[in-house]
């Protein structure tokens, strides 16, 4: 089975870790195009997380921590900044994104903010489709997180971006 990356459009066979190696969980997918590299998690992930439990449940946070492993998802970057691409609201004029700041690697955050927890006020939540891109081991997070943020307010509607 195919599937298309939601960046360049392209097509990406097999879900993967995060190195881009085969993988047989479909949720975590990393695009193979040589200039896109995009990440997404797609929305059955949370299929795996027990919804009778508030998402900060210890079962749930336990659940996060072994898909965050069993996806070799790095740790230790220090602070990040990161951007993830929103679907289109009704009314709106330009395409949308949310920027955030974060101690997690950034595909771990995509993944709590899927979930619904320290989901903010939901953008990405409900709209969040594919991590843009992201920097790592930012020396002065807050001070990036509103620098790209303004960057990108000429493209996209940028929400987050404190």
């Amino acid at each position: 089975m195919f599937h298309k990356c939601r960046h360049c459009k392209k097509k990406v066979s097999l879900p993967s870790n995060f190195y881009g190696q085969a993988f047989k969980d479909k949720y975590l997918f990393k695009c193979t195009q040589s200039d896109c590299q995009t990440f997404f998690w797609h929305r059955n992930v949370l299929n795996e997380f027990d919804k009778r439990e508030e998402p900060k449940s210890k079962k749930n946070l336990e659940i996060e921590k072994k898909l965050i492993k069993r996806f070799k998802i790095p740790k230790g970057y220090g602070r990040s900044v990161y951007v993830i691409k929103l679907s289109k609201e009704e009314g709106e004029e330009k395409e949308s994104v949310y920027v955030g700041e974060t101690g997690l690697h950034p595909l771990h955050r995509y993944l709590r903010h899927l979930r619904g927890y320290q989901k903010g006020k939901g953008h990405v939540t409900k709209r969040g489709k594919y991590l843009l891109s992201f920097e790592l081991s930012v020396k002065d997070s807050m001070a990036r997180e509103e620098e790209l943020a303004k960057e990108l307010e000429s493209t996209y509607i940028v929400y987050g971006g404190h």
